[in-house]
């Protein structure tokens, strides 16, 4: 795969991965393919169930215990 970037050559390998986009802090999706650029430093996620996975977010937080803290 080419960087959509700088076109360099990307390197791909699986890595544990933080998921911002989810739109929570503290979503790590373990060991999926990531591409990286050596050149620029681009980044790259696949995620080709990406409804299971929103819906897998969606039962957790749905059975998460509520919890009451001072901010």
């Amino acid at each position: 795969m080419k960087c959509c970037t700088c076109g360099a050559q990307m390197e791909t390998r699986r890595e544990d991965y933080l998921y911002t986009a989810s739109g929570l802090s503290a979503v790590t999706l373990q060991q999926v393919e990531v591409s990286r650029c050596p050149s620029c430093g681009e980044s790259k996620v696949a995620l080709p169930q990406i409804e299971a996975l929103h819906q897998a977010i969606a039962a957790m937080l749905v059975r998460k215990r509520a919890r009451v803290a001072p901010h």
